[in-house]
């Protein structure tokens, strides 16, 4: 009881206490998944956003307080990953807002078209002052054969045409099973992520699983003569 007694009031004059107390119970965790599959885990890589704004920066440039953490680098099915979480703040006293995301980067050759896809929603009151950061000017993608993707998703990219291409009916039907989830492409390398930071250990596998499902689903061969599927350009 005595013990109990003197957390709780450790608690109550430290607040974040408890929370450092699970990040550290999260990173014992994390640590040990990793050991068992081959994988190297980090607690912390202070300013790795700011390397991947390229690739989306509606995500990695915004807000304050940003903070990635329970890094897991390694191969999965053949494919490089990083899987890690991202938290960081919009907004300023109670206006603020908390965001959390738990994602995996895949470096990729330099063939993709730029192009990001965020759940519509996902950025609030500030989502309605969102331009492409590529083109000002550019419009929403939208797919007329699929009204669930259309209405749960935001996509804009750098090429029309191209970003069609690659949404084929398989990508578009997962993601509209699946919401509210993001991936975007840069130079270089695909980004894919879910709200909530980084799962727990026992789903862990899942997660890279439903991943790497969406990465594969992009690497598809693009079939040209059947992409006008949805609106025509």
């Amino acid at each position: 009881m005595l013990l109990l007694a003197t957390l709780v009031a450790v608690a109550l004059m430290f607040p974040g206490w408890h929370d450092w107390l699970v990040a550290r119970r999260r990173g014992r965790v994390y640590a040990h998944y990793c050991v068992q599959r081959g994988f190297l885990f980090e607690r912390r890589r202070p300013g790795e956003e700011r390397r991947h704004a390229t690739t989306c920066a509606r995500v990695f440039a915004e807000g304050r307080g940003q903070r990635w953490g329970f890094t897991i680098t390694g191969t999965y099915r053949a494919s490089l990953f990083t899987a890690f979480e991202y938290t960081w703040i919009i907004g300023e006293g109670r206006s603020s807002m908390y965001h959390k995301i738990g994602g995996i980067l895949w470096p990729v050759e330099p063939d993709l078209a730029q192009f990001m896809l965020t759940p519509k929603g996902f950025w609030s009151k500030m989502e309605e002052d969102w331009q492409c950061y590529w083109s000002p000017s550019a419009q929403d993608i939208a797919f007329d054969d699929s009204p669930e993707f259309t209405r749960a998703y935001r996509l804009q990219g750098s090429d029309e045409v191209a970003v069609r291409a690659l949404f084929t009916p398989d990508l578009r039907h997962t993601f509209a099973l699946q919401p509210p989830q993001g991936v975007a492409a840069g130079p270089q390398e695909v980004l894919w992520w879910r709200k909530g930071g980084l799962p727990s250990p026992d789903v862990l596998d899942e997660f890279l699983m439903d991943g790497n499902r969406i990465l594969l689903l992009l690497q598809r061969p693009i079939d040209w003569g059947s992409r006008r599927t949805g609106r025509p350009s």
